[in-house]
């Protein structure tokens, strides 16, 4: 699966894995990052397994652009849902993650799964 992200702007690494592929997808700059899996068992799903931005880069955006970049990946990949997991105890996370158009799949344990539908 070839993907098209700006080289200019991120450092991308892909990993061909039994499962399916996993792209780390790290801006330039360092501030960021973000790690997005495309699973054989969810054809239809791009899965954000990772985002962290530098603790003196928050509140900038950075986080923001990088889901957006995960739900543009989504969509030129002809996915159909973006899903994350995030912990019950980050309320103000899961709190984000509903302001930017996902909601709960369903809750396990200590975790939320949370889904995004990618369609135009």
């Amino acid at each position: 699966m070839g993907l098209t992200i700006d080289t200019d702007k991120y450092y991308v690494h892909s990993n061909a894995w039994w499962w399916g592929t996993s792209y780390s997808i790290i801006r330039k700059d360092g501030a960021g990052m973000v790690e997005v899996q495309f699973d054989r068992e969810m054809p239809e799903t791009v899965y954000v397994k990772g985002l962290s931005v530098l603790r003196d880069k928050r509140r900038q955006g950075i986080a923001r652009e990088l889901i957006s970049l995960c739900e543009s990946i989504g969509k030129q990949s002809k996915m159909a849902f973006m899903r994350l997991s995030v912990e019950k105890s980050n309320e103000w996370l899961f709190e984000w993650y509903k302001r930017l158009g996902f909601h709960i799949l369903f809750v396990e344990d200590s975790v939320y799964e949370m889904v995004k539908s990618l369609s135009i």
